[in-house]
C-alpha cells in the first residue's frame, strides 16, 4: 500500500516533472506499509484519510467562524476538482493508449467514465453558489496570486482536447462535457469577482470569458 507521502508538489507535478498520472510519477512505497504487516488495511488507512483531511488550511488569519468555513469550503471544492482532473487524464491515457492494450469495451469505459468526472465537477463548481461574495472577499487577500489559470492538471487537459489533438474525434463527448464545466466556472466567478481583476494577475471575468468563447468555437 502507497504511503502518504506523494511525489506531487503543489504544482501538480512530480519532481521527476511528470504528471501525477504518469508512469514517471508514483506515490513512495515504504516496506512496512506496502506489507500491511499483522492486518489488512482498514477504510481510514487505505484512504489515508488522516493526511487527506488535514491537507485543508484556511489562510486567513484571525478570522470568524463563518470566513473560516468559507475558506474551508473554497479549498475543499479545488483540491476536489484536482483530484477529478487527475482521474479524467488517467482515462483518457488509457482510452487512447494503442488498440492491443485496451480490452474490448475498455475504451468507451473509460470514456463514459472522463465524461461522468466533468460532470461532476460542473456540479460541484455550482456548490460554490453557496459561496456569498462577501465571504469570499473576506480571504480573498490571503490567496495572494493563487489562481486556478495556474492549475497545471487543466492546461494538460485543455491541450488534450484540443481539435487539432490526437484523439480528438474520439474524445468529442468529454470536450463538451469540459466546455460545460468552463461555462460554469465561469458563472460562479463573474459572481464572486464582479468587475475585480484575477488574483494572478489576469482581468478576472474578461479573461475567463475569453476562453471559454474560445473553447466553445472550437468544440462546437
Amino acid at each position: 500500500m502507497p504511503s502518504a507521502t506523494l511525489c506531487v508538489s503543489v504544482e501538480g507535478h512530480c519532481a521527476t516533472g511528470a504528471r501525477p498520472t504518469e508512469p514517471e510519477c508514483r506515490m513512495s512505497l515504504s516496506p512496512s506499509e506496502a506489507d500491511w504487516p499483522g492486518e489488512p488495511p482498514t477504510y481510514a488507512t487505505y484512504l489515508h484519510l488522516d493526511h487527506l483531511l488535514s491537507l485543508q488550511h484556511p489562510l486567513a488569519a484571525d478570522v470568524d467562524p463563518r470566513t473560516r468555513a468559507a475558506e474551508h469550503f473554497f479549498i475543499i471544492v479545488h483540491q476536489a476538482s484536482e483530484l477529478w482532473l487527475q482521474q479524467v487524464l488517467l482515462d483518457l491515457d488509457a482510452a487512447t493508449a494503442p488498440t492491443a492494450s485496451t480490452p474490448p469495451g475498455a475504451r468507451h469505459e473509460h470514456l463514459a467514465r472522463a465524461e461522468a468526472c466533468l460532470h461532476l465537477m460542473t456540479a460541484q463548481v455550482e456548490a460554490l453558489d453557496h459561496l456569498p461574495p462577501d465571504a469570499f472577499r473576506a480571504f480573498r487577500a490571503a490567496l495572494g496570486t493563487a489562481s486556478g489559470a495556474q492549475s497545471q492538471q487543466f492546461e494538460h487537459l485543455r491541450a488534450r482536447l484540443a481539435p487539432a489533438a490526437e484523439h480528438a474525434d474520439l474524445l468529442r463527448g468529454v470536450a463538451a462535457a469540459f466546455a460545460r464545466w468552463q461555462r460554469s466556472h465561469l458563472a460562479v466567478v463573474a459572481r464572486l469577482l464582479g468587475d475585480d481583476g484575477g488574483t494572478g494577475g489576469t482581468p478576472g471575468v474578461t479573461y475567463l470569458q475569453r476562453r471559454v468563447l474560445a473553447s466553445d468555437r472550437v468544440h462546437s
